[in-house]
């Protein structure tokens, strides 16, 4: 869903964008072109969209098919453990930045 869905169908929505220049993998590799977008019900923190325009999103964004299918909540993907650094790993940042200020995650590379 987007986050316009999501109003319209009388829900509140947490919606958190995030630039590829906070994935640490992204930085690594030198291209830090895209975005990730996470849309969140307020009240239950299930995650009902993920969209994503990136150079390998055609890689990364099942990782978000089994996030939707699952129901998975913003929760889930925190404790999950991507490998570091991945960029799929861009997923959980995203939902960390629903919580954190991903600008104060350490980072070894």
């Amino acid at each position: 869903m987007t986050d316009a869905e999501v109003i319209e169908s009388g829900g509140r929505c947490n919606c958190k964008t995030i630039d590829f220049s906070k994935v640490p993998k992204a930085g690594a590799i030198k291209d830090t072109r895209g975005a990730i977008k996470m849309v969140i019900n307020a009240e239950s923190r299930k995650i009902l969209g993920i969209h994503m325009v990136a150079p390998e999103a055609a890689d990364i964004i099942n990782q978000g098919i089994y996030i939707l299918k699952g129901g998975m909540t913003v929760d889930d993907v925190i404790d999950s453990l991507p490998v570091f650094p991945t960029l799929s790993e861009s997923i959980k940042i995203a939902a960390l930045s629903l919580t954190t200020d991903i600008a104060n995650l350490s980072c070894c590379v």
